[in-house]
């Protein structure tokens, strides 16, 4: 560390003055923040029991190799990889923002046909793209208007019902714990964290299932992450409900998966377990170009 002291501020108030020889990197993330971080190590142990979402025999444009993928109810799937390896391009195709040449989908145990994103939202499915201010948000919308988008697709009479519309975006809000002016304040406006928040609660409100998260925690704050962190874990424990997480962070997602994917040259060549895998053995694989067994 470069400092002799740290000085952490908090909504414009010196909250605390450290000693940088001492201090405790959790103790500063609790003072930052006003509360103890929330994205505690995860074991591996999810019972695997019910699968909700599979995709056999992939292949596309990038994904020249047929590639298999499942993810289980309640699971938080991570897929990690170096730049390059095909994260963004899997979570695209998973919601149909790129087209597949072949594969077979199911959802909860039955064959699907998606062709578009609106079949992919129709099923319950939600995208957050890693640019989220060209491709998840209308930065000139108000925050009441960019949550609406998704649910327009699954509500008859949206546009009309703005009682309805405001109740629900109120809902989203709160819960999300988004720091606006107003529900009619442009998303533009809002901080990097804020607008990710206004993104997830789009899909929170449509009511999604599966929700695909593409570097969810990239450019934000450390209070807005343990926020995303505490949301992806609530999201997932309802009923036929689970999370893809794509990050190239690998502490991030030995810290909240359940299962860990590793992509390389748009090839699965590991299928990892958290609780028995290490980040030094995540990035050997990610430097990988075969296949090898599940770990």
């Amino acid at each position: 560390m470069i400092a002799d002291r740290v000085t952490i501020l908090r909504d414009g108030n010196n909250v605390a003055t450290l000693d940088a020889k001492t201090a405790d990197l959790r103790e500063i993330i609790r003072l930052m923040i006003g509360a103890s971080p929330t994205n505690e190590p995860r074991p591996g142990s999810l019972a695997k029991e019910k699968i909700l979402f599979s995709i056999t025999q992939l292949q596309n444009k990038h994904f020249r190799q047929k590639l298999d993928l499942v993810v289980y109810e309640h699971e938080i799937l991570g897929i990690t990889g170096l730049v390059g390896a095909g994260k963004t391009e899997l979570s695209r195709v998973i919601f149909c923002a790129d087209k597949k040449i072949s594969g077979e989908i199911r959802f909860a145990g039955e064959p699907v046909s998606l062709q578009q994103p609106r079949d992919a939202v129709q099923l319950g499915l939600g995208y957050v793209p890693e640019d989220r201010d060209s491709k998840g948000l209308c930065l000139n919308l108000a925050v009441r208007e960019n949550i609406g988008l998704a649910s327009l697709i699954k509500l008859k009479g949206w546009l009309f019902d703005r009682r309805a519309e405001r109740k629900l975006v109120r809902h989203a809000v709160s819960s999300m714990r988004i720091r606006a002016q107003g529900l009619d304040q442009p998303v533009k406006y809002l901080s990097g964290g804020n607008k990710q928040k206004v993104v997830l609660g789009k899909w929170l409100a449509a009511q999604c299932k599966l929700l695909i998260l593409d570097e969810p925690t990239i450019g934000i704050d450390v209070g807005a992450r343990q926020d995303i962190y505490r949301l992806i874990q609530g999201f997932r424990q309802e009923s036929e409900h689970a999370v893809i997480l794509v990050s190239s962070d690998i502490d991030e997602i030995l810290q909240i998966a359940d299962r860990i994917l590793v992509l390389a040259d748009y090839r699965v060549v590991a299928d990892l377990d958290p609780a028995r895998t290490d980040k030094h053995q995540v990035l050997e694989y990610c430097t990988r170009r075969t296949a090898t067994p599940t770990v």
